[in-house]
């Protein structure tokens, strides 16, 4: 779902702001004689709802609608085309496993390595500055001498000489930048609230800040969390290798896997700070209050979000 609105962020302009419609939909499929028709996992709907409550709700139909939305504006309302494309754009952001090529696949049907899901999210935390992924940092021969070294610069566990070196030789290694940096953050923020107050306030028991993101298989199979602060970013995944059944009618990405990766984090982070997901000032960005259910500015009120927006996509009502 993040990246589902990554892309409409992206592509499309939309914004946190932007309405959504959390209404049944029905997809009728005449080429395979089929019908599918998705529900919210709490199976309630919420009529119109802005895009940044609906990602930290998890809600499923608004998902759906805006894949189908991002499949016509990308394919010219050719679909078909569409969905090639999103299937092209997430494989930019870091995902080799194929994506399903149908509307399934804004609810994460398709497979992916929990390695890669990682390194997407790690992405989006470098606001779109995709790097290669090393599963070895460094290696020394039994003399002390290094004979291969992948320390990043800024990573706060590695000595200061490793990070000087490392420092001179990612000037040479600068990254590719897969999403502008403005959305990124958009999109980081949304999931920032995912854990200030959605289906992973779980996480707010690290007492650090963090941003991510749940993920419920149908019938529960599998249970994901994938969530980061500014230093470090961890998957949790939780499932059955051949899926001879199901984990239970209840055990949620937030509930089977999330305690897994708080467990793990509060070990990692140990005695080190971890600053709020401050916005760069080189972004051009605003933060306004505005109405969950019309994403028309507002003054104050409970039915309200802050969000950011881009400059040139402020509403001006």
């Amino acid at each position: 779902k993040p990246l589902v609105y990554a892309g409409a962020v992206e592509k499309m302009g939309w914004t946190e702001g932007t309405v959504v419609l959390d209404a049944p939909i029905v997809y009728d499929d005449p080429a395979n004689q089929s019908r599918w028709k998705p529900e919210n996992y709490d199976e309630n709907f919420e009529g119109e709802i802005i895009v940044r409550n609906a990602l930290v709700k998890s809600k499923n139909i608004p998902a759906v609608r805006t894949f189908i939305a991002l499949a016509q504006n990308l394919g010219n309302k050719h679909e078909v085309q569409g969905i090639q494309k999103i299937a092209d754009f997430v494989k930019t952001l870091g995902l080799s496993t194929p994506l399903n090529l149908d509307y399934s696949a804004a609810l994460g049907s398709s497979c992916v390595y929990p390695y890669e899901l990682a390194q997407v999210y790690a992405t989006l935390n470098r606001l779109g500055s995709k790097k290669p992924t090393y599963f070895i940092r460094k290696i020394e021969d039994r003399f002390g001498r290094t004979l291969e070294d992948h320390t990043a610069y800024d990573d706060p566990w590695a000595s200061t000489t490793d990070r000087i070196a490392a420092g001179y030789a990612r000037l040479f290694e600068p990254g590719t930048q897969v999403l502008s940096r403005e959305t990124a953050f958009v999109v980081t923020d949304m999931m920032r609230g995912v854990v200030r107050e959605g289906t992973g306030a779980a996480a707010n028991a690290l007492k650090k800040p963090a941003a991510g993101k749940t993920g419920t298989t149908n019938d529960s199979f599998d249970a994901w969390f994938t969530a980061f602060t500014r230093d470090l970013v961890t998957t949790a995944w939780v499932g059955y290798d051949l899926n001879p059944h199901p984990l239970g009618r209840y055990e949620t990405g937030g509930r089977a896997a999330l305690p897994i990766w708080l467990a793990y984090m509060q070990k990692a982070l140990e005695g080190r700070e971890q600053p709020e997901f401050e916005k760069p000032a080189d972004l051009a960005l605003v933060q306004e209050r505005v109405s969950n259910k019309t994403g028309k500015l507002a003054k104050g009120g409970k039915d309200t979000s802050l969000v950011w927006f881009k400059e040139d996509e402020v509403p001006k009502e």
